[in-house]
């Protein structure tokens, strides 16, 4: 597991310090980027919708592009459906919303650390 690690695409840096302190009990590393392209390795990618502008959509596009097996979890505000619906057609796993975050990055940690 040493080269795997938790890779965050925002430009934001409150939902960076919220991840990085979720991901703090795991033995995962996490990688915080603006955009792609992302060095391999990553074990899950966190990308923030939360950005308004076709960047974040791009973004996923991309990643999925690039490393098409990497698991993609969206990050978006409950209320953006319209939002949501666009990262998941953009190639995200999943989308999360913003107060769910901090439990998805616990879970996954743990779990990636298990693998």
């Amino acid at each position: 597991m040493a080269d795997r690690y938790l890779l965050v695409v925002t430009r934001d840096l409150m939902l960076q310090s919220r991840v990085l302190a979720a991901a703090r009990a795991g033995q995962l590393p996490v990688r915080t980027i603006a955009a792609p392209p992302a060095p391999a390795g990553a074990a899950l990618a966190l990308v923030d919708c939360n950005e308004p502008g076709p960047a974040p959509l791009r973004a996923i596009e991309a990643l999925r592009r690039e490393h098409p097996d990497l698991r993609i979890v969206a990050v978006c505000a409950h209320v953006d459906r319209g939002r949501r619906a666009a990262a998941l057609a953009a190639g995200a796993d999943r989308c999360v919303t913003n107060a769910a975050l901090v439990g998805v990055v616990g879970r996954s940690v743990t779990a990636l650390g298990a693998a």
